[in-house]
Formats: structure tokens, sequence, C-alpha cells
């Protein structure tokens, strides 16, 4: 990508995060990436389209962080790869905080209602997250170190239990910071062959 571009597309997270789909303007954006309106509308033709393009760009981020620690954990116990990888959500749910903002947000959903592009891309994102808590426990039931659970349903819990914890801080309900480690210890238990010989117990 190239530095303007880049510029672009940072100003973009940044103000779509803070105020929304609707409530952003191209002008805004263009003001906020210090460029000219035509290289705005050069790169990425319409709003629609770059509010695609960040959803796309967000998910190809999630696979090579997320999908980089599975391959590398995967000699490893499941249960322990799928703590890892838990933890490494919620890392990036920190430091990539505005991306996660326009996804915990009602915006991109409202979008989504009118905008098949946008649907799209919403899908592919969270399927490839569920993807990857699929593979550890996939891992974990194969080499005895969670018991027999069905994997997507299992997966899918998973990521609703941390979605759920992002949420209240997005809104602004609780900080969730603190409840980060028995969340994961909760996690552990649900699926461990046997949570009383648990490690981390």
């Amino acid at each position: 990508m190239s530095p303007k571009r880049e510029s672009i597309f940072q100003a973009a997270i940044g103000l779509f995060a803070t105020h929304g789909f609707e409530n952003t303007s191209m002008a805004q954006i263009t003001k906020a990436a210090g460029a000219a309106e035509g290289t705005v509308f050069y790169h990425f033709k319409s709003k629609t389209r770059l509010f695609t393009a960040i959803l796309e760009d967000t998910r190809e981020l999630l696979v090579r962080e997320l999908s980089q620690l599975v391959d590398q954990k995967a000699a490893g116990a499941g249960l322990e790869l799928l703590s890892e990888t838990i933890a490494a959500y919620l890392s990036l749910a920190t430091e990539q905080r505005e991306r996660f903002l326009i996804l915990q947000r009602p915006h991109a959903y409202e979008q989504a209602l009118v905008d098949p592009g946008c649907s799209q891309q919403l899908s592919e994102l969270y399927d490839t997250i569920i993807r990857v808590f699929e593979r550890a426990i996939e891992l974990g039931v194969s080499d005895g170190s969670m018991r027999p659970v069905d994997v997507h349903k299992a997966a899918l819990i998973v990521f609703s239990l941390l979605e759920g914890l992002l949420r209240l801080e997005t809104n602004n309900v609780y900080a969730p910071a603190a409840l980060y480690e028995e969340a994961l210890e909760m996690c552990r238990r649900m699926l461990a062959a046997d949570p009383r010989s648990d490690d981390h117990a």
C-alpha cells in the first residue's frame, strides 16, 4: 500500500470508529488524511468501497496474526493452543482498538443490510475468526487435552464470550480487562478433558 493510500486508510479507520459510516463524509476523510479529494476517490472510488476495503484488510490482519500463531504452536497441546489464541485475540483487540470498534458498533451491520459487499466482508471476517478457534479445538479433541465436543459450536461459544467482554467496554458498561484472566480460565475448564488436572486450575 502506498504511503498516501495508507494515510487515507488510517484516517478513515479513525473516523469510522468514532462517528460510524453514515456520519463520516469523504470530505472529513480527505481533511484528516491531508489529501486532495480527487486522490481519495482515485484510490477508493467511493466511501462504501473504502469501508469495505477496511473490513477486508481487518480480516487479512486477523488471519495473518492468529493463523501464524496456530501454525507455530500446532505441535503442542490443543488446550494450550486455544489459551494462547484467546490471549492473542484479546491482545489484538487492544492493539487494533479502532478496527475492533468498527466491528462492535452497529454502523457496520446497518450498512451490511443495504450493501452486499459489506455483508460479505463481515461474514467472511467472522467465519475466519471462528475457523481459527475451530483449529485449536479440533487439535485439542484429537490429542485428548479437550473432551469430545461439537467443534463448531464450541468455537462459537468461545468467540461469543470474548466478543461480549469487548462490547462491554465499547458500550462503556464495564472495563473488561479485569475479567480476561477469568474468561480464559472458564474456557479452559469448559473444554478441558479433565478440568481437575488442568495445570492452570
